[in-house]
């Protein structure tokens, strides 16, 4: 009967962590969508959108879907030695992959991106692409750690870049004169941080 009890409280503790995290990630456009609203004119939150639909398509191009091994591989590797090894794969193939596609996006958006996206390529091209390399290298760090179950560690690291986000989206947009670029550099702090911290 203990023991029952114990694995019923272990899952809803554990699923706990997980609604934190997912409340978290999914909510910040909800707390921001009244400011970002009232502060941005239309083509600025357009350019903010459009960053959006850049962000989940490009990691899918440059991490050929490899991220997701680590779901699939982990629990079948036997030793630390290799499990440490399939992370290590893993995620150098996405940084290498990833800096590589990535600078090759940025070089050439000097010939197609003002005729695709109607504006200046730079800085906004920087802010559509390297962002998104720092958000698929937090997901590597997250894959880890709900395979390790340290999901308290894992909620903590995305509250605080949460935290880092909201606040510094609030602060630039209210301080810069270009809202989109404020937005975006925001986004580009907050990712860079949670990639650094799981990378550690």
């Amino acid at each position: 009967m203990y023991k029952k009890q114990s694995f019923w409280s272990n899952i809803i503790k554990q699923s706990s962590w997980y609604y934190l995290c997912s409340a978290l990630n999914n909510g910040l456009a909800i707390l921001l969508l009244p400011f970002l609203s009232r502060r941005l004119s239309t083509e600025e939150y357009g350019i903010i959108q459009l960053s959006t639909g850049i962000g989940l398509f490009l990691p899918m191009v440059f991490s050929c879907g490899i991220d997701r091994a680590i779901y699939r591989f982990f629990n079948e590797c036997r030793t630390h030695k290799a499990k440490k090894e399939l992370i290590s794969t893993v995620y150098w193939f996405v940084v290498i992959v990833g800096m590589v596609f990535l600078t090759i996006f940025v070089l050439s958006s000097s010939l197609w991106f003002k005729s695709v996206v109607h504006i200046s390529p730079y800085p906004y091209v920087l802010l559509f692409a390297y962002p998104y390399l720092f958000a698929e290298l937090s997901t590597i760090g997250q894959s880890y750690f709900q395979q390790v179950f340290d999901l308290k560690r894992m909620t903590i690291i995305e509250v605080i870049g949460t935290a880092i986000n909201l606040l510094l989206s609030i602060y630039f947009v209210v301080t810069w004169d270009d809202g989109a670029l404020a937005r975006l550099v925001a986004i580009t702090i907050s990712f860079f941080f949670k990639s650094s911290i799981y990378s550690y």
